[in-house]
């Protein structure tokens, strides 16, 4: 399970990889936590309609953050284009490179 975050200026992708059956509202706040924590806090998050998002404690975050949280339509991935780009780039490339090697030397790389 992978949470992919990319800047929409500098076009910057952040890959995180989760554990499966762990994409809870707070592992999600821990890794945008840990990324902000580096690059600084973002005014805006443009994300689809999971229940990590949705949920009432994501919202709450955002708003202790000084955060606006947009939620792209439902079924229109488009509207979130430039995330949408880079997971399809990001899977064909992992389907390209299994079986050689480690998954995060593969993701480094």
């Amino acid at each position: 399970m992978w949470f992919i975050v990319v800047d929409a200026y500098s076009k910057w992708p952040e890959v995180i990889q989760m554990k499966v059956g762990k994409t809870t509202t707070m592992e999600v706040v821990n890794a945008l936590s840990e990324m902000f924590s580096r690059y600084g806090i973002a005014e805006e998050i443009v994300s689809d309609n999971g229940t990590q998002f949705t949920s009432e404690e994501f919202q709450q975050w955002c708003s202790q953050q000084g955060i606006r949280h947009i939620c792209s339509a439902p079924y229109q991935p488009q509207s979130n284009g430039q995330a949408e780009r880079f997971v399809q780039a990001f899977k064909n490339d992992m389907v390209k490179s299994q079986g050689e090697g480690e998954r995060k030397e593969d993701i480094r790389r």
